[in-house]
């Protein structure tokens, strides 16, 4: 079987990312478990950093997509390219609109493949801090 171009190795979801004068990628605000929130509704900017392996340098057409439970609730179409064999880190921003509670779904498709699931998170209201 042949080996794939590229390979998705792990998606990390964050508020931000920077870029220090060094050329390191500072993630901030690193979700790990599930996406919190103090109320709903609420529009948010989240970024998917996705660590690529790559097997070969070329250009690769690719679509994101992000879901809210079903509900297609983003998608946005790039071309990515490596430009050396080895590992890749992309950035996609992914501006979203959440109503209520829900699981959010990253998607990715690379050509012609099919769409692969990157993660899949909790999206909820933060519990109540007890008062004393």
């Amino acid at each position: 079987m042949a080996q794939r171009p590229l390979v998705v190795d792990y998606t990390i979801i964050c508020d931000d990312v920077r870029i220090e004068n060094n050329g390191k990628q500072i993630f901030i605000g690193v979700y790990s478990d599930d996406i919190v929130f103090s109320s709903f509704p609420i529009e948010k900017l989240l970024n998917a950093v996705v660590r690529f392996k790559a097997n070969e340098a070329k250009s690769h057409e690719i679509v994101i997509s992000a879901f809210a439970d079903k509900e297609r609730i983003m998608e946005g179409r790039a071309k990515f390219t490596i430009e050396k064999v080895g590992s890749a880190f992309a950035t996609f921003p992914i501006p979203v609109m959440f109503e209520k509670p829900c699981t959010l779904t990253i998607k990715l498709k690379i050509g012609s493949e099919r769409a692969n699931i990157l993660l899949k998170m909790q999206v909820r209201e933060a519990s109540p801090v007890p008062t004393a």
